[in-house]
């Protein structure tokens, strides 16, 4: 049989391997997103704009610093982040520690989260723990999770939303979902980012009829906009989330480079970091940086080799993927879910490479399927030999950029 079912009870989340498993998983996303974190220039965390992949992080980060910051205008697109970064910040300046140090335990705190979540993931798909330690350990080298895990931004926060979507989707096919856990879901999923709803309703989907998904997304909607009223009353600069026109811009016609870009990101850029491109300077002289013109397995042999291994993970797992029979929900959550972000970001995004973390727990529960299937122990070799060269090439890519990313008067500094 191709797929053999591993459904466990949730007692087994408690068993004492599952807790040390769970505590070295928090500890290890936790200290090393921390350490990532240092190597960046202060000044890149506290005021950029654009330098990061076309990422606001001086924005984000006065957004989570401030209650009366004009930054959270965002929540427009972002319903309910002023309350999910702002608030744990607030505390922790409230409990002595200094603004900056407060942002950086807050963002790693949402690493930690993230790599649990995702260990719960590739669990409740049905993997071993051995499969779902080596997934974690892959997710974790990502070149996604590399550059989004360690800064503010809410990319992480998006990324664990999807990573709930499958995780519901997952858990539908062992145990019924009742409609307030549905809707639930729904709140999450709309509250970071507006797109990444399309998960939550893709799951809803999956498990109710187009009736009751209806139903069930309204009442969602209905109860993050009241939500998004209170947090109105503490965070006067934010924007209603429905009917503004400023994405607009963001916009772009669906040429043949646009799809090259979105395929190099999606299916490899999110995974293995290509060669770094400076495509401009911003008013302040920041050097801005690309990945969105680099080809997969730009720079060397190394990262070729990596490609290669990465994309006949991918294929091999993706067969398994449609002629599995079982775990419907999850499959039909899954596909819908990467159509969606393809069709969105085919028109949608400067840089696409800003949007990589939402593409990895989709692209990662892929090859978790795929682990259960006759092919597991072919994926486990390439995962196994993949691991060690994600890991090398796009450490060296973040400590580069980490150098290039600095002020103008700094690097004329450094240069003397």
């Amino acid at each position: 049989m191709l797929y053999k079912t591993k459904y466990f009870k949730f007692s087994l989340f408690l068993s004492p391997k599952e807790v040390l498993i769970s505590f070295i998983i928090l500890l290890v996303s936790g200290l090393s997103t921390s350490q990532l974190y240092e190597l960046h220039n202060t000044s890149l965390i506290t005021s950029s704009k654009n330098v990061y992949f076309q990422a606001d992080l001086g924005r984000t980060y006065s957004a989570m610093s401030s209650r009366v910051s004009e930054a959270h205008y965002r929540a427009k697109v972002h319903p309910l982040l002023p309350i999910q970064t702002h608030s744990p910040v607030f505390l922790l300046k409230k409990l002595g520690f200094s603004t900056f140090t407060a942002v950086k335990i807050v963002v790693c705190t949402i690493a930690s989260i993230w790599g649990l979540c995702l260990y719960g993931m590739f669990r409740l798909i049905g993997n071993s723990r051995f499969h779902a330690i080596l997934l974690t350990i892959l997710g974790l080298s990502s070149a996604s999770a590399m550059f989004w895990l360690s800064v503010p931004e809410s990319y992480a926060l998006g990324s664990l939303n999807i990573i709930i979507a499958l995780c519901f989707a997952a858990l539908a096919n062992c145990k019924p979902i009742s409609n307030t856990g549905y809707i639930l879901l729904n709140i999450i999923t709309l509250s970071t980012t507006i797109t990444n709803w399309m998960s939550g309703v893709a799951a809803t989907f999956a498990g109710r009829s187009t009736r009751e998904t209806i139903k069930l997304c309204l009442i969602s909607l209905a109860l993050v906009t009241i939500l998004w009223g209170v947090q109105k009353h503490f965070f006067y600069h934010t924007v209603f989330f429905l009917g503004d026109s400023e994405e607009a811009s963001y916009m772009f016609a669906p040429s043949l480079a646009r799809v090259a870009a979105l395929v190099s990101t999606f299916f490899f850029h999110a995974v293995i970091s290509p060669a770094i491109n400076i495509i401009d300077h911003n008013i302040d002289g920041w050097p801005l940086i690309s990945f969105q013109s680099s080809m997969p397995a730009s720079s060397n042999l190394i990262e070729m080799a990596g490609s290669l291994l990465w994309i006949c993970t991918l294929t091999i797992s993706a067969i398994g993927f449609f002629k599995l029979k079982a775990q419907l929900p999850l499959r039909i959550t899954l596909g819908l879910t990467i159509l969606g972000q393809l069709f969105l970001h085919l028109l949608y995004g400067e840089e696409i490479f800003l949007y990589s973390l939402h593409f990895l727990p989709l692209l990662l529960a892929l090859v978790s399927i795929g682990l259960n299937t006759k092919n597991s122990k072919l994926i486990v070799g390439f995962i196994t030999l993949l691991i060690p060269i994600l890991f090398i090439s796009n450490l060296q890519k973040f400590e580069s950029i980490s150098e290039i990313a600095i002020p103008p008067a700094q690097e004329v500094k450094n240069q003397m």
